[in-house]
């Protein structure tokens, strides 16, 4: 009878075991998926900052064209007029800034207006 108790008593342990396992494997997996998730929360929030860092000196360019477009303007001179145009389609080359930026686009075409005004 104690042999018998004993055979139950392994089995019994032996479903408990390969529930441990079980528990024990999804605990790694949910570790190594813990691990994942604040890694890629890590990167969002990198980039993130790094997008925030962009805009910030994108913002800095167009106030920057602008004052500069604005003092051709009102300089009303060829050259200082050339050389805020110049800058402005260097800052803005390959951007969408003066595209999105309706302010400087309408300082960017007034500028060369009067450009134009003057060389005539």
């Amino acid at each position: 009878e104690s042999y018998q108790g004993s055979d139950e008593a392994k089995a019994r342990w032996a479903r408990q075991w390969s529930r441990l396992h079980i528990l024990q494997a999804l605990s790694g997996i949910n570790e190594e998926l813990s691990a994942k998730a604040i890694e890629e929360a890590k990167k969002a929030r990198e980039n993130a900052e790094r997008q925030r860092r962009f805009d910030r000196d994108q913002a800095k360019k167009v106030a920057y064209c602008k004052e500069l477009l604005k003092q051709g303007i009102a300089a009303s001179d060829k050259e200082n007029l050339e050389n805020a145009i110049k800058t402005t389609d260097l800052t803005t080359y390959r951007t969408s800034l003066i595209d999105t930026d309706e302010k400087l686009r309408d300082l960017h075409n007034e500028a060369k207006s009067e450009l134009e005004r003057l060389r005539k």
